[in-house]
Parts: structure tokens; sequence; C-alpha cells
């Protein structure tokens, strides 16, 4: 798609609309993406497959026919329950400051369903996306986080040294009411725990020694 300027379009016409899973969408939102982040290493095809996963939620914007922006977020699941997490936020240079970005966090709230928190990871230095998350209704959190990425890049990860326990799924009563005691009031009851192992959105793994 042709490169284009904010003089060249009324950009006061954009719209919000939820993605519709088609290869077209897909080369917008790739389109935006190389304008802004330029890390995506998929092609329009690898992106729409990947895209088509049910934990996916994506809204676009649009104008002048055009995807100029997108928010893209994950259903995952914990001891809390579901959660939707706002994942990525872009917005094409030319259409920035119009309120595109506010609008499209604010439709992702309006799409949280079931989800018992909607939230996102916001970089301390990145005012812009503060004012746009503020504005659509998220509070910022009273801890400032670090978040690390690790980046494989070909080589075999370090193996891990000799252990004799086990790692496996929750299976037991008696093991979430181990996890809620060993984690005190950082954690949920073990009745919570021990109801996570029904839903589909989570997965709560055990490391065990010996008789523990």
């Amino acid at each position: 798609r042709p490169a284009w300027h904010r003089e060249e379009k009324n950009l006061h016409t954009w719209s919000i609309r939820r993605y519709e899973g088609t290869l077209a969408d897909a080369e917008g939102i790739l389109s935006v993406e190389q304008q802004t982040f330029r890390e995506c290493p998929y092609t329009p095809a690898e992106l729409h497959h990947r895209l088509s996963r049910t934990e996916q939620r994506l809204w676009l914007a649009e104008a002048g026919g055009q995807v100029v922006g997108f928010a893209a977020a994950l259903r995952t699941g914990g001891w809390t329950g579901p959660r939707l997490e706002a994942d990525l936020l872009a917005v094409h240079p030319a259409c920035q400051g119009l309120g595109i970005a506010t609008a499209l966090l604010a439709a992702l709230r309006r799409d949280a369903g079931d989800s018992r928190e909607v939230r996102g990871i916001v970089c301390e230095h990145n005012p812009a996306s503060q004012r746009a998350f503020s504005r659509a209704g998220f509070r910022p959190s009273a801890t400032t986080y670090d978040l690390l990425l690790y980046r494989i890049r070909g080589f075999v990860p370090r193996p891990w040294p000799k252990w004799d326990g086990s790692i496996h799924p929750l299976a037991e009563e008696r093991e979430a009411i181990a996890l809620a005691a060993l984690g005190g009031d950082s954690l949920p009851t073990a009745d919570r725990i021990w109801a996570t192992r029904h839903e589909s959105c989570a997965l709560t793994l055990v490391a065990s020694a010996g008789a523990v």
C-alpha cells in the first residue's frame, strides 16, 4: 500500500470496527505495524493464520478505506479468572493525535465479555500511550514492573539442572490447599485454585519434590 500523509485525506472521518478475519485486514495491520513498531517477522499470510486463534481480540481503525490503526488483545486465564490483556496498540503516524488509540482501547474494553479484568502494559516513557489508556478508562497500577523479553535468535536454551522432582497439572484438591498455604496472602484461596481446573483458558502446573 502506498504511503500517504495527513493532508492527503479527511482523517476526521475515521471509524472503528472489529477485525473481520480477512487477508486484507491482516495486510492492513501489517502495514500499520511496519510504520510504527517495525518488528513483526510474519508475512500477511502468516499473520492472517496467527490471528485466527480463538483467544485473539482485534479492533481496527479505518480512514479513507485504509486500516490506520489497530488494538490487539489476548484472552488469558488464571487463578483470578479470565483476563483480557491489551497486547499491541498502534496508529499510523499520519493519524496520531486524533483520538484513534483511545477509541480502539475503549472498543477492547467493551469486548471484554466475561473477563474479570482488562489490562495492558504501558511504557513509563510513553506519555502518549499513557494518555490513551487513561482516556479509555484504564487506571495505572500502584507498582511499576519490568518487562523482560527473551529472544531465542537460533540458540539452544541452556538445559535445566538435574532435579528429582516432577511437574504435572493440578490433579488433587490437597495440591490446591498446599499451593494456597505456600503463597500466603499473595495467592487466591484453595477453593479458587482448585476451581481453575475446569477453566479452558487456565492451566495450573504443580512442581513436586519427594513427598511434598
